[in-house]
Parts: structure tokens; sequence; C-alpha cells
């Protein structure tokens, strides 16, 4: 069945797409303990066969739907250009590949189809929780069908912030000490769970009141921006443009979002 061809019908293919990212899902779920992998940039930046399984899986599936649609993903073109009102898929296939390696259940599926560079839909898939979040543009955010939307905390003082870092500033770790010094006296507390893509969605469920990260690539990124725009947040890059094709991503509530940037500069 070849869907999204001529007019978006997004509530009819919306839930296409959400099948298929929940039997990728179950594929993660259903594999066995890995403990195969090989490093891409230093020991903290790891790729398995399964990364590459899924993905593959997902461009199969959605080409079917969408035989037009370009594909950013993070393992088979991660070099893609986005151009500019073009229709692609920007795939995440397992977002949190340490946790992963290391059992540690907390792993995410991330597609977003984008018009150029403006997310239109998305879709984050919780794999051991069975929670699907999705977002359409300009009709809300969900999970599990349920309406979803940010935090009302007013305050970075009273906030609860998760941030992350790319691996090479990991292994420096001197930047990431820096910063982890401003927020402990700033904010309620901090966390790094390392799946960024739940981190977003827990920024639009109100269960975290802010996110940033540094390092970042589209396919970490895409969906969570519309689905925490759609869930009443905001994002932006470290230098308030568009985060979507910049290295820096900075996510909240809005309440705290002047506060969350001034303390990161």
């Amino acid at each position: 069945m070849l869907l999204f061809n001529n007019k978006l019908d997004l509530d009819l293919d919306t839930i296409e797409v959400a099948k298929i990212i929940k039997i990728a899902g179950n594929i993660v779920r259903n594999s066995l303990f890995v403990n195969a992998y090989q490093f891409k940039i230093n020991q903290a930046d790891l790729v398995t066969e399964m990364d590459s399984k899924v993905e593959k899986f997902l461009i199969e599936q959605l080409q079917q739907l969408a035989p037009a649609y370009r594909f950013v993903t993070e393992e088979t073109n991660p070099n893609e250009a986005i151009r500019e009102e073009e229709m692609t898929w920007i795939i995440d296939p397992i977002d949190g590949t340490m946790n992963f390696v290391h059992g540690f259940e907390r792993i995410s599926i991330s597609v977003a189809l984008c018009k150029g560079e403006r997310p239109i839909a998305a879709w984050i898939y919780d794999i051991h929780q069975e929670k699907l979040y999705t977002a359409m543009q300009g009709k809300g955010a969900y999970c599990n069908n349920e309406v979803i939307s940010v935090s009302e905390t007013p305050k970075l003082e009273h906030g609860l912030i998760a941030f992350g870092f790319s691996a090479q500033q990991w292994v420096e770790k001197e930047e990431v000490l820096q910063l982890m010094q401003r927020f402990a006296g700033s904010s309620r507390g901090i966390r790094i769970t390392g799946s960024s893509c739940l981190d977003l969605a827990d920024v639009a469920t109100g269960r975290l009141d802010g996110f940033w990260h540094f390092g970042l690539q589209p396919w970490d990124i895409a969906a969570g921006i519309l689905l925490i725009t759609e869930a009443g947040g905001t994002c932006t890059a470290l230098d308030n443009e568009n985060a979507i094709c910049s290295d820096s991503i900075v996510t909240s509530n809005s309440h705290i979002h002047q506060q969350l940037r001034h303390t990161l500069k």
C-alpha cells in the first residue's frame, strides 16, 4: 500500500508509520543482550549490528509508504543534506546505544517527517516502556494517544533539568564539569539519562522542565523538537536559532527558557 503520495493525510498515514515503528521496537526488545559493538569516534561512541538492522528495516518499510521521500539517518546516510522544501524522513534507529549495550533499558526509536528543516510529524517510541510519543504540526502532542503538555514550573531554580554532551566532550570532560557546576546551584536537580530522544519526550510530558545537549545531529532531535513545540514548550539552539541543523539544542517548558540559555552561556 502506497501512502504519502500526494496530499498528506497525516491522520491516516501516521497510524501506518506507528505500526512500523512498533514492529522495529519489538525487534530490539526481543533481541538478546548485546555485547558486540564497534567504536565510532572513541569509547563513548558506539554502534551495534542492531542499529543497522533496525535502520534498514525502517527505511525499507517507509520507502513503501512514500517512495519519493528522502532519508537522513544515523547509520546509512548521516551526511545527506536536508534540502529546502523536500520531504525527508529523519531516523535514529536506536537512540541510547550505550544504554543498549549495557542492558540499561532507556532506549528509543525516533522518526520525524520533515519538509525542509521543518518537522511536520514525529514519533518517539520508548522501546521498553512501550510508550509511543507522537505529534503532528498544529495538532498537538500525545503519548499512547493521550494529550501531553509541558510543565508549568516558573523558574529554573524549581526545575529538574536533563542534559548531555557529545562523545568527544565527555572524554575531554572539562566543559562537562564546568556546566554541571553551574546547574548544581541554579536548579533543583540535573540528570544524564543517555537517551536524548526520551529526554525530549520527558520535557514534552512535564516530567522534565528543560533539557540541553551539545554535539547532537538532526536524527537526535527532529522528532523531539516537534513533540515539545506541540506540547507548548520551546526549542532553540544555544544562539536562539533553528535547532535542527545546529550542534546544540536548548528545550524547556517556555517559562524557564531564557534562564536556561543564560546559564549555559
